[in-house]
């Protein structure tokens, strides 16, 4: 027996800001290693990561991180 159901589906309004701040810390992230490890040819992080100071992380990464958000609805 196959069903079709509709279903409605509401986004909690606060899910958004979480996913905007996990893209904003994965941004960081990413131009974090792309500075520091441009010689690393290993994958995953490289020892210069491990070791670089959260405070100069927030500061120089994740507070210059900016994007925009394209959604393609079809």
């Amino acid at each position: 027996m196959n069903e079709i159901i509709d279903v409605i589906y509401e986004q909690e309004s606060k899910v958004q800001f979480v996913v905007d701040a996990v893209y904003a810390f994965a941004l960081a992230l990413h131009n974090l290693y792309r500075d520091l490890c441009k010689d690393y040819r290993k994958s995953g992080v490289c020892p210069a990561m491990t070791q670089y100071d959260g405070g100069d992380f927030y500061k120089k990464y994740l507070l210059n991180v900016s994007f925009t958000e394209t959604w393609l609805i079809t």
